[in-house]
């Protein structure tokens, strides 16, 4: 009997003790968060992770998804190279109907290829740029939606081969050749730093 007492005076002790803190998880504060994936056409895409302000825009980044390759032709030195690439940007969401929304924003992003020759000089490109991006999304469910954006912008290339700018080009404007469709799964979680 006593057995059993000291069995359910430390079941009631840990359940008091867990309480507060199943409690303080449930009213931690909640950020909304997204992640996905951004096709630009159907060799180049970016992974997407999105989250909530506490102003109430999204703050974005995107892996622009690196390439490596190896060439070697008998009418060309063998050459490798490696793409990769990152962008950090805002958005600013309007509802347009319930389930369709405006966004617009800056981003700016940088986009690297280093290239490695058999003979010669190994090269690098490096391709700045500041776009203002304008899409619509589309929500499917409460936690999945599909978007389309383009980006109009400033991009910049600089060429350098050992260790000197070689050339360099700038080029603005709108592009609807490559609008950007992403898909979207949305979610939530407590927030992330001091409490």
């Amino acid at each position: 009997m006593k057995r059993i007492l000291r069995s359910a005076m430390a079941g009631l002790g840990l359940a008091l003790f867990c309480v507060p803190l199943l409690h303080a998880q449930e009213s931690a504060v909640q950020v909304q968060r997204e992640a996905g994936l951004q096709l630009y056409d159907l060799e180049n895409f970016s992974l997407l992770y999105k989250w909530q302000a506490p102003s109430g825009r999204y703050r974005r980044i995107s892996f622009l998804v690196g390439s490596a390759s190896y060439v070697d032709t008998r009418q060309i030195a063998a050459r490798s190279s490696v793409n990769a690439g990152i962008g950090f940007g805002l958005e600013k969401r309007s509802p347009i109907t319930g389930n369709l929304h405006f966004y617009h924003g800056p981003e700016a992003s940088l986009y690297l290829t280093y290239q490695i020759q058999k003979k010669g000089d190994n090269l690098l490109a490096a391709s700045p740029s500041l776009s203002y991006l304008l899409g619509l999304m589309l929500g499917v469910s409460d936690s999945f939606y599909i978007s389309l954006e383009m980006s109009p912008g400033l991009d910049c290339s600089l060429n350098f081969s050992d260790g000197k700018l070689q050339g360099g080009s700038v080029s603005a404007g709108i592009s609807t050749s490559t609008p950007a469709l992403s898909f979207m799964y949305c979610f939530s979680s407590p927030k992330r730093g001091k409490k």
